[in-house]
C-alpha cells in the first residue's frame, strides 16, 4: 500500500509532542567540540532505542522543548518534500540522520546513521536540516552546550513496518 506524501510528513511532525522530553539525569555542560558532541549523543542514544520519527539525543535538563521543536521543524517538511525526485515516488525505505543544534541555532554532526542504501531517498532527508540551517537559538533556560536530535524519514512506509523489518532482520 502506498502511502501518500502528506500522511509522512504528519507522522514526522507527529512524533514532536510524543518525544520531547527525557529522563536523563542532568549532564555537566561540556566544551562543544564535534568528537565530544558525537560521543555524548552516541552514550544517550544507547539508552534511549527505537523512539518512532524523532527523538532527542541530548539531555533537556528538565526544558520543555515542545514548542521549540514546533518551530524548529516548521521547514524542515517542506524542504524534505521540495528536494524528493520524482523518481523516488514509487520507492520503499527509510533514513534516519542525526545532529546537533548549538545554541544559536547552527547545525553541527549532520550524519545518516541509517541509509536507505537509495541515494535519491537519502539526499532530500539531509537536504531538509541544510536547508532549514540555521533554527531559532535554543531556549534561554536551557544550559546545555547542544540539542541532539534523531529524525526519520519513511518514504511510503508506516513506522510499524519499519519495525517489522528490523525484527525480521535480527530473527
Amino acid at each position: 500500500m502506498r502511502w501518500p506524501q502528506r500522511s509522512v510528513i504528519g507522522m514526522l511532525l507527529g512524533g514532536v509532542s510524543v518525544l520531547a522530553q527525557t529522563n536523563a539525569p542532568p549532564a555537566k555542560p561540556k566544551a562543544s567540540t564535534a568528537s565530544q558532541i558525537e560521543e555524548d549523543a552516541k552514550k544517550h542514544a544507547s539508552q534511549l532505542g527505537s523512539s518512532g520519527p524523532m527523538g532527542i539525543l541530548t539531555d533537556t535538563m528538565g526544558v520543555d522543548f515542545k514548542s521549540y521543536l514546533s518551530r524548529v521543524l516548521h521547514n524542515v517538511p517542506q524542504n524534505w518534500c521540495s528536494h524528493i525526485p520524482e523518481s523516488a515516488s514509487f520507492k520503499k525505505g527509510w533514513v534516519t540522520i542525526d545532529f546537533f543544534i548549538l545554541k544559536d541555532g547552527t547545525v553541527q554532526g549532520l550524519r545518516v546513521i541509517d541509509s536507505s542504501g537509495d541515494v535519491t531517498l537519502d539526499r532530500p532527508a539531509y537536504g531538509s536540516i541544510t536547508g532549514s540551517n540555521p533554527f531559532p537559538p535554543l531556549p534561554s533556560e536551557f544550559k546545555g552546550p547542544y540539542l541532539g536530535l534523531r529524525l526519520s524519514y519513511y518514504y511510503n512506509l508506516k513506522p510499524d513496518d519499519v519495525n517489522q523489518q528490523l525484527v525480521g532482520s535480527l530473527l
